[in-house]
């Protein structure tokens, strides 16, 4: 039937758009496993009740304030850890968040902006991907939107007293501030910008408004101020550079030219055909200093003190950025609106389904393809297999272990010292090693596996994340096509360490290639006397007689007696440090501090490279 109304038209393009954000988002959630931030929540909430969940869940042991956590803490008891219903509320969030940008839209610059931003909105792997997770982010977006919405009913209102708006956009800022502290940030902002939109009358409304949203506030104000004296997450997180703004808006565009050219060539041309596009300048400027705003200061943090910025730190301001985008300044005609929608809902489902395969990364994650990966494993080799599993929390590991007792497993916390895997690997005596990692372990943990089980049999990797099927064998080998020995050397006779403190060293600048992601050192020794501080080094220099911007020492982990054998291991990831050092001098030698006597039969460099998936959850396949 054909719409002839335009209203009809537009009102067809808000549910199109709001029905594909919804099957985005529940296609496959039931079979998405709980990832690394989730389980973060999950297990801080095994608390009697509110008091002690506020304390030791949120203000002891949390980064976040406490809204999520309280959410959840109540509402999993109804529904359990159940992947489905746990996420509910998330994703029912996210699309009301995609109607907030069309409703924005569409009261400053009209329908075309309204729909073309919410149908962005609705296919960006961006919104997507943290709309499926019960944390803290799609919320922050929903009532920081929320709260503009407000802002614009307050402006068109002619009353000018204390309203229900005004009592629901105190709600709105409040819960914004309590679920995020850069969603805090935000909603600060979006308040302040009330002052630009609304007429001199409605200035005394709004400042009762911000009164009561601190004092709605007030109890969450003691976490908040806890939790910044604790610092920031630079322990992992590098410090920013351009890179960042190429990916992040790599990351918008799905990776995908298609998309891009979808998004910028239509609103380009509809920008020369309509003469009031230059028009609404400030409301535009003010859009987008929603989102400069929090991305220069957070910049500015992350370099000068500690590294804060990511992509999530982003997403409360990024859209009203989209909005601003697509606002024309006047409706161009329906049919270029309609074709321009479907084009990106089309070309955004297209590119997040194909292109970033995001349904079946979200659907295999290690913490649940891991063990089941060692249960088979187990089932084909019997007692010959072990499962090593490391981590920042062991536990989520555990969370997806098959219930029998049928697989034989060990679990590491990547805090403990390297030392504790070696000591237990000298007890087994499995031919086969079942090792997974998560969480960006160093790799020193895989090195020191693949000193004693150096024959890889199988690799796998996720997001975040890798499994290794090993074999014991006395030389590590190397996968075709991923790893490669770029020096190796035995020595026959075998080279004596008679007593000295430094020896064997090797260097070169030219060892790596773009490719080589990760480097490892191995060295295979035999006992003359006892041995018990000899170490390997592995350093970069960017300057021959410089500092080394990175040193790194392998030791040994027990006492080792005369006869025995012993090998020692130092392992670098490149993208651990902000230098290029690839380019760098590359340097590793002995270092006997004891001045002790052994002798080395065997020494090698290899490096590694990351499989996509490693990263594709975030970067280009």
């Amino acid at each position: 039937m054909k719409i002839k109304n335009t209203g009809q038209t537009y009102l067809v393009l808000l549910l199109l758009i709001l029905a594909t954000a919804l099957l985005l988002r529940l296609w496959g959630l039931a079979n998405m496993p709980f990832q690394h931030d989730e389980f973060s929540a999950i297990f801080r909430l095994a608390y009697d009740n509110l008091a002690t969940l506020m304390r030791e869940g949120v203000a002891l042991r949390d980064s976040h304030p406490a809204g999520v956590q309280i959410f959840l803490y109540y509402w999993t008891k109804i529904t359990g850890f159940d992947h489905f219903w746990m996420r509910l509320p998330f994703v029912l969030l996210g699309v009301g968040s995609i109607w907030l940008v069309y409703n924005a839209g569409r009261k400053l610059f009209g329908q075309s902006a309204g729909l073309m931003a919410a149908a962005t909105m609705s296919v960006m792997q961006y919104f997507v991907y943290y709309s499926q997770m019960a944390r803290p982010y799609i919320p922050g977006v929903f009532f920081n939107l929320l709260a503009f919405n407000l802002l614009l009913t307050i402006r068109g209102e002619d009353k000018t007293r204390f309203g229900l708006s005004h009592l629901v956009l105190a709600i709105g800022l409040s819960l914004a501030a309590w679920v995020h502290h850069f969603s805090a940030f935000q909603a600060g902002l979006v308040f302040l910008s009330g002052f630009f939109l609304v007429e001199r009358k409605h200035i005394k409304g709004l400042m009762l408004t911000a009164l009561l949203a601190f004092v709605l506030y007030l109890p969450c104000l003691g976490i908040t101020l806890a939790q910044l004296r604790a610092g920031g997450i630079g322990d992992w997180l590098a410090k920013p550079d351009l890179s960042f703004i190429a990916g992040y808006f790599g990351y918008l565009a799905n990776y995908s030219l298609l998309f891009a050219g979808v998004l910028i060539i239509p609103r380009f041309i509809c920008n020369k055909q309509l003469p009031s596009a230059k028009k609404l300048w400030g409301e535009r400027l003010l859009l987008t200093m929603l989102f400069l705003i929090p991305l220069i200061l957070a910049w500015l943090y992350s370099v000068l003190r500690v590294p804060v910025l990511q992509y999530s730190t982003l997403i409360f301001g990024f859209p009203f950025l989209l909005i601003a985008f697509f606002s024309f300044g006047k409706d161009p005609s329906r049919k270029f609106v309609a074709a321009s929608v479907l084009l990106i809902l089309l070309s955004g489902s297209g590119s997040l389904w194909l292109g970033r395969k995001h349904v079946s990364s979200m659907q295999r994650q290690a913490f649940r393809e891991a063990p089941h990966l060692a249960e088979a494993h187990s089932k084909q080799l019997g007692g010959d297999y072990t499962f090593v599993a490391i981590s920042s929390t062991p536990a989520m590991f555990e969370f997806y272990m098959p219930e029998n007792e049928g697989v034989k497993h060990y679990f590491f916390n990547m805090r403990e010292p390297v030392w504790n895997l070696t000591l237990m690997l000298d007890t087994l005596q499995t031919e086969y090693l079942g090792l997974a990692w998560a969480d960006y372990v160093p790799y020193e943990w895989v090195s020191s596996a693949r000193a004693v089980y150096g024959e890889v049999v199988e690799r796998r990797s996720w997001f975040n994340a890798e499994y290794y099927l090993l074999r014991r064998s006395d030389k590590p080998s190397i996968i075709n096509g991923k790893e490669r020995i770029v020096f190796g050397q035995d020595f026959i006779p075998s080279a004596t360490i008679p007593g000295d403190e430094y020896a064997l060293l090797f260097e070169s600048d030219t060892l790596f290639v773009p490719s080589d992601d990760v480097v490892a050192v191995m060295m295979q020794c035999v006992a003359v006397d006892t041995v018990k501080q000899a170490r390997l080094v592995l350093e970069f220099r960017n300057q021959h007689d410089g500092q080394p911007e990175v040193w790194r020492a392998g030791q040994v982990h027990r006492i080792i007696l005369p006869g025995e054998t012993f090998t020692l291991t130092a392992a670098w990831r490149f993208d651990s440090g902000e230098a290029a050092l690839r380019k760098a001098l590359f340097r590793t030698y002995i270092w006997n501090p004891g001045n002790e006597h052994f002798e080395v039969v065997n020494r090698c460099v290899w490096t590694a490279t990351y499989e996509k998936e490693l990263f594709g959850l975030f970067k280009p396949f």
